[in-house]
C-alpha cells in the first residue's frame, strides 16, 4: 500500500510533464543525454512551476539538463524566483533561466543560474561546439534572477536585499539569430542524480527602458580560466583599476574620487575611500615598442601591460566608433600574449571603454588581472 502510495503523485507528475503547454511555456524535454527525463508541472492555483531534472552539466562544449521552453525572437527578459528543494552534497547542481539558439546540446546560449553552494552567475556558449564561459556574480545565493537580451548583448539582474532587482553588472556580447528557445532550467551536475527545483514568480516580456546611468564594474579574469568575477559595480563612472602593490585590494577611480576595493582571503570584497597615500600600486616597465610588434596584426593593441614575472603582456583590442585614435565605447577583447612571441589567449570579451586598464592590472603573483566594463550604450 504505502509503494502505491508513493506510486501514484509521481506518474501523475510526470504525466503533466509531457502535456502540450506547461503555464507560459510550450514544452518540457531534457537537452542531452541524461538517465532520467526531466518532470515539470504549472500550479495555476499560485502561478508556481515545479521542474525535476538530471544531467551531468551545463558547461563546456556539450549540455545535459531539463529545460522547460518556449520559443520567442526578439528582444526579451526572463525572471525568476529560484527554489532548490531538498538538501544535496552537489554545490553545482543549478537553476535558473536561459535563452538558448537551439535544443542541441553544444547551441549557443546564455543562461543565469543558482548553484548550489550559492555561486550565481552569467554562464554563455558563444559559438556552436565552442567552450562554455562564465562571469560570477559579486552578490551570492541572490532569490530571483533576471535574464535580459537587448539586441546583441545579454545582461543580468539580480534582486538585492530591497526586493528589488538591479543590475548585476554581468553582460556579454551573444548574438541569437532568428527564433531562439526561452525557459526555465534545471541540472543536477550530476549523471546519476535527479534535482527538484520550485520557481515563483516566473515573467516574460520586453525590456524596461535602459537606466539613464550605465552600469560599471570591475571584474576579475585569471589566465587560463574560463571564469572571470565582478567584485563590485556601480551606476557611475569606474576607471583605471590596478592592485595595490601588497596585492590586498585594488585602487580605482569612481565619481572622480580615488577608492579602495580590499579583497578578502576568500574574494569577499569591501568598498572604502581612502587617501592616495593608502592607493599605492605596483609599476612595471613597459617593454619598448619593438618587442610589442605583432600585437597589433589583428587589430590595434591598446595599453599593453606587462606582467610581474615580464613573460607576458596585457593588451585591449577594439572595435569602437571613435576616430580620434584612442578606443571610445564599444566592443572591447583583454588578451594575454607572450613577450617572446607565441599566440594570444583571449580572456574576456565586454562592452568597455577609455580607462578600461589601470597601470597596475596584475596581481603581484601573476594569476590575476582586473579591468572595468559597462553596459552597453
Amino acid at each position: 500500500m504505502s509503494k502505491v502510495a508513493h506510486i501514484l503523485p509521481l506518474f501523475a507528475f510526470a504525466a503533466a510533464a509531457h502535456a502540450d503547454a506547461i503555464g507560459a511555456f510550450q514544452k518540457a524535454s531534457d537537452v542531452g543525454s541524461v538517465s532520467r527525463a526531466v518532470e515539470a508541472r504549472f500550479d495555476a492555483a499560485d502561478s508556481t512551476y515545479v521542474v525535476g531534472a538530471g544531467g551531468e552539466n551545463v558547461w563546456g562544449t556539450h549540455d545535459a539538463f531539463g529545460y522547460v521552453w518556449k520559443t520567442v525572437h526578439g528582444d526579451l527578459t526572463l525572471a525568476a524566483r529560484v527554489e532548490m528543494q531538498g538538501e544535496s552534497s552537489q554545490g553545482h547542481r543549478k537553476a535558473g533561466v536561459m535563452f538558448r539558439q537551439s535544443l542541441a546540446p553544444d547551441a549557443p546560449y546564455a543562461d543565469v543560474v543558482v548553484h548550489g553552494d550559492g555561486l550565481t552567475s552569467l554562464q554563455y556558449r558563444a559559438v556552436a561546439g565552442g567552450e562554455t564561459r562564465e562571469i560570477q556574480c559579486a552578490l551570492k545565493a541572490s532569490p530571483a534572477v533576471r535574464l535580459e537580451k537587448r539586441g546583441e548583448y545579454m545582461q543580468v539582474a539580480l534582486q538585492n536585499g530591497l526586493g528589488r532587482f538591479e543590475n548585476s553588472g554581468c553582460a556579454v556580447r551573444l548574438p541569437l539569430h532568428g527564433s531562439f528557445y526561452a525557459g526555465l532550467v534545471v541540472c543536477a551536475h550530476d549523471a546519476t542524480a535527479f534535482e527538484t527545483v520550485r520557481f515563483r514568480h516566473v515573467g516574460v516580456g520586453v525590456p524596461a527602458a535602459r537606466p539613464e546611468l550605465p552600469m560599471y564594474a570591475i571584474e576579475m579574469v585569471s589566465p587560463g580560466s574560463p571564469s572571470r568575477r565582478v567584485l563590485y559595480h556601480w551606476n557611475s563612472r569606474l576607471e583605471a583599476p590596478s592592485f595595490t602593490a601588497s596585492g590586498d585590494a585594488i585602487c580605482f577611480r569612481g565619481d572622480g574620487r580615488l577608492q579602495r576595493l580590499v579583497i578578502g582571503a576568500d574574494d569577499a570584497t569591501d568598498v572604502s575611500v581612502e587617501n592616495a597615500d593608502a592607493c599605492a600600486v605596483g609599476t612595471i616597465a613597459i617593454p619598448a615598442e619593438d618587442k610589442l610588434e605583432g600585437f597589433g596584426h589583428d587589430g590595434p593593441a591598446w595599453l599593453p601591460r606587462l606582467s610581474p614575472d615580464r613573460t607576458q603582456v596585457a593588451s585591449i583590442l577594439w572595435k569602437g566608433r571613435g576616430r580620434s585614435g584612442r578606443p571610445e565605447p564599444g566592443d572591447y577583447l583583454l588578451r594575454v600574449t607572450p613577450l617572446a612571441g607565441g599566440a594570444s589567449e583571449e580572456l574576456a570579451r565586454f562592452y568597455g571603454e577609455a580607462g578600461t586598464l589601470g597601470t597596475s592590472p596584475w596581481s603581484a603573483d601573476g594569476k590575476r588581472l582586473v579591468f572595468v566594463s559597462r553596459e552597453p550604450d
